[in-house]
C-alpha cells in the first residue's frame, strides 16, 4: 500500500480478505516515509521494494527512487540501492511528481536480480540484489524524458528462465489508447541484450508468463481489455 505496509496472502483463496503477515516497511532517517510500487519476497526472511518517495506540492523536487532490502518480520530497512542521480524540477508539474520514477519490475528465477523498465524514460535496467551493482541501457533513437511532453515507453514487464520480456509504447501519453499507434515487444537476456522485437498491433499494457506462454493484455478499440496468450516458445 501507499504507507508502505505489505501484506502477504494465500493465492488459493483461503481466509479471503485476511493476510497471512503484514509489515509495515521503515524507511531510513530522512527519507519519509516509503511508497512502495513493488516488492519482492527474496529470502523467507527479507524482502526487496521499490521505494518511489517523490517531492512535496509545494516545491516539486523528486528525491532518489531507490530499491531497499527490508527485515521480513520487524520492516526495518537493511540496504538501500539508489538507481538514478536526480535534480529538483524547477516548477510544478503535477504528473512529474507522481510519476516520472514509475517503474515496472521482475525477479529472475534465483531472486539475486531485478530488471526493471521505466514508463517514462525509455531507460530499463538491473540490480544485482547481493551486491547492489545497477546497470541501465537506454533505447536507441528514443526521445529524452519531456516534463512538457510526457511518454510512455515502457507499459509491462515480465521474466519467464532466462529471459525477459518487456513491452514498449514510446509515444506520447496522450496517444496511449487504442487506435493510435502499435505496441512493440522485446526479448532481453538478463545482461541486458535485445535478443528479439516484435510490432503488435494495437495498445498493449502488462505481461505475464508461465514456462510455456506470454499473457498479454490488450486494450481494444471498444475500451475492453483482452488477455491474449502467446506460445513463448515461438519468441
Amino acid at each position: 500500500m501507499a504507507n508502505g505496509t505489505v501484506s502477504e496472502v494465500l493465492l488459493s483463496g483461503d481466509a479471503a480478505g485476511s493476510a497471512i503477515h503484514q509489515v509495515r516497511l521503515e524507511a531510513a532517517p530522512g527519507k519519509g516515509h516509503p511508497n512502495i510500487m513493488s516488492s519482492y519476497k527474496v529470502s523467507e526472511k527479507e524482502l526487496i521494494a521499490y521505494n518511489s518517495i517523490q517531492g512535496s506540492a509545494e516545491f516539486v523536487s523528486i528525491d532518489n527512487p531507490y530499491y531497499a532490502v527490508y527485515d521480513w518480520t520487524s520492516g526495518e530497512e537493511k540496504q538501500s540501492f539508489v538507481l538514478f542521480d536526480t535534480t529538483p524540477l524547477e516548477k510544478e508539474i503535477e504528473w512529474a511528481r507522481m510519476n516520472a520514477f514509475a517503474l515496472f519490475d521482475c525477479l529472475n528465477n534465483q531472486r539475486t536480480a531485478l530488471c526493471f523498465a521505466m514508463n517514462s524514460m525509455p531507460v530499463y535496467g538491473f540490480l544485482v540484489i547481493q551486491t547492489g551493482k545497477v546497470t541501465g541501457f537506454r533505447i536507441k533513437g528514443a526521445p529524452t524524458f519531456s516534463a512538457d511532453e510526457p511518454h510512455q515507453f515502457f507499459t509491462g514487464i515480465c521474466a519467464q528462465g532466462d529471459f525477459v520480456y518487456a513491452l514498449y509504447f514510446g509515444r506520447p501519453t496522450s496517444e496511449h489508447q487504442p487506435g493510435t499507434a502499435n505496441t512493440f515487444l522485446y526479448k532481453l537476456d538478463w545482461d541486458g541484450r535485445i535478443l528479439k522485437k516484435c510490432e503488435l498491433e494495437g495498445l498493449y499494457r502488462s505481461c505475464s508468463a508461465t514456462p510455456d506462454e506470454l499473457f498479454l493484455s490488450k486494450v481494444e478499440e471498444n475500451q475492453t481489455l483482452c488477455l491474449y496468450r502467446l506460445d513463448i516458445s515461438l519468441l
